[in-house]
């Protein structure tokens, strides 16, 4: 795919941003990109992601962190500013969550969920390899090393 910018080189950064169902696509080469800068690619933040309507400015102001955070902040940076400010403003972020988690309370990751028995083969190869390597039986870390890399690729 040709550069959107040039239109000669190999475009190399892809960005593909959603805001409330509308699609916005960006390829550029790497010299495009590069002289871009952080402007054209600057990321909306968490609070724009998620369209977030906040109650009332007058309790925006009232409550505040004892970092200082207040839901005004949060909603202009997208950033919270220590663990606390998770249980201050709980009720004001758990909708937020949900809809970044599809509905769950739960942060979910990125990575894709191994099935558990791939999971505890995995977890017994790597203490294996610990005693392995603690006894100076290399031959026998490497084996396990392999067969590590293989349960990883699998899962």
């Amino acid at each position: 795919m040709l550069c959107d910018s040039c239109k000669q080189n190999e475009a190399v950064v892809h960005r593909i941003v959603v805001i409330n169902g509308q699609k916005n696509e960006r390829h550029l080469c790497a010299k495009c990109a590069e002289a871009a800068g952080s402007v054209a690619f600057k990321l909306p933040s968490f609070a724009e992601l998620m369209n977030v309507s906040f109650k009332s400015a007058e309790k925006e102001e009232e409550a505040a962190c004892e970092c200082g955070m207040t839901l005004s902040r949060f909603r202009e940076s997208g950033l919270l500013g220590c663990p606390k400010c998770y249980e201050i403003f709980r009720e004001e972020l758990m909708p937020v969550i949900e809809r970044s988690q599809g509905g769950r309370h739960q942060h979910m990751g990125t990575r894709p969920v191994m099935d558990a028995p791939a999971l505890t083969e995995l977890e017994k190869r790597r203490e294996e390899l610990r005693v392995a390597i603690e006894q100076e039986d290399y031959e026998q870390a490497a084996r396990l090393r392999d067969a590590i890399r293989a349960l990883e690729a699998k899962a």
